[in-house]
This record gives C-alpha cells, sequence and structure tokens, in this order.
C-alpha cells in the first residue's frame, strides 16, 4: 500500500516539495536582500568616505588657501614697513644732506663776508700807509730844506764878514801902493 502511490500520497509530496521550493526562493530572496543590503551599506560608506575625504580636502585647501593668503598678507605688510622705513631714512638723509649743505652755504657766506672784509681793511690799510709815507717824505724834505736853508744864512754872515773884511785892505791896499812908489820915485 505504501509503494503504491496514491493520489493523495502525491499531493503530499508536491505540497512538500513546494514547501520545500517556498523555503529555499524565501532564503534565496533573504540572502539576496542581505546581499543588497550589505552593497547599499558599502556602497554608501564609500560615498560618505569620499564625501568625507572631499570634505576634507576642501577645507584642507582652503587652510592652505587661507595660510598663503596669511603669508602674503604679512609679506606684503613687512615689505610695507620696510618701504616706509627705508622712506623714513632716505628722507632723514636728505634732510641732513639739507642741513650740511645750509651749513656749508653758511660757513661760504661767512668765509667770504670774512675774506671781504679782510680785503677792505687791508686795502684801506694800505692806503693810509702811503699818505703816512708821504707826509714823512713831506716832513723829511721840509726838514732838509729848513737844514739847508739854515746852512744858508749861517755861512751867508760868514761870507759877508769875510768879504766885509777884505774889502777893507783891499781899500787899504792902493794907497799903500803909491806911498810905494812915491818912495821908489824918490829913491830914483
Amino acid at each position: 500500500m505504501w509503494l503504491i502511490p496514491t493520489k493523495r500520497s502525491m499531493l503530499v509530496i508536491s505540497i512538500h516539495i513546494l514547501i520545500i521550493n517556498i523555503i529555499i526562493i524565501i532564503t534565496i530572496i533573504k540572502i539576496t536582500i542581505n546581499f543588497v543590503i550589505v552593497i547599499i551599506i558599502i556602497i554608501i560608506t564609500i560615498i560618505i568616505i569620499i564625501i568625507i575625504t572631499i570634505i576634507i580636502i576642501i577645507i584642507v585647501v582652503v587652510i592652505i588657501i587661507v595660510i598663503i593668503i596669511i603669508v602674503i598678507t604679512v609679506v606684503v605688510i613687512i615689505i610695507v614697513i620696510i618701504i616706509i622705513v627705508i622712506t623714513v631714512v632716505i628722507i632723514n638723509v636728505l634732510l641732513l644732506l639739507l642741513l650740511l649743505l645750509i651749513i656749508i652755504i653758511i660757513v661760504v657766506i661767512i668765509i667770504t663776508v670774512v675774506s671781504s672784509l679782510s680785503s677792505s681793511s687791508s686795502s684801506s690799510s694800505s692806503s693810509s700807509s702811503p699818505l703816512s709815507s708821504s707826509s714823512i717824505s713831506s716832513s723829511s724834505s721840509s726838514s732838509s730844506s729848513l737844514s739847508s736853508s739854515s746852512s744858508s744864512s749861517s755861512s751867508s754872515p760868514s761870507s759877508s764878514s769875510s768879504s766885509s773884511s777884505s774889502s777893507p785892505s783891499s781899500s787899504s791896499s792902493p794907497p799903500s801902493i803909491p806911498h810905494h812908489h812915491h818912495h821908489l820915485g824918490s829913491k830914483f
């Protein structure tokens, strides 16, 4: 009776096979769903990782750009400070040179004024010295003329006295000569 299949047994077997098939199909569906879920999770995690990486890269790039901007700003500020310092130093040097030039001009003006004053004083002294020498020469010439006049006046009385003394002798000598002739005539 067991060996001969009946309709009822065939129905039971077919039901069992169907149940087994359903269970297998459900299991396969579960496995597939699980696999798909896992794949979706992996894809989501990969996407999240990529997004996080992109965000990190963007943040790093922004930080690098900000650092570069800060460095460029600091360098520009340092360059501006250096330019300001150089400008101030150049202005100070130019002011010092201007002051030195003004001092040199003042010294040159003082030197020229002093030299002109000294030259004028020397010229005035030289002009006064010829006057004094001429006055000295005139005084010496006047003194020499006075001495010559005094000597001439002193010599003139002696000459007059000598002439006066010689004139009586000359006046007395002619009578002596006729007197002598008279004696001579008497002798003859």
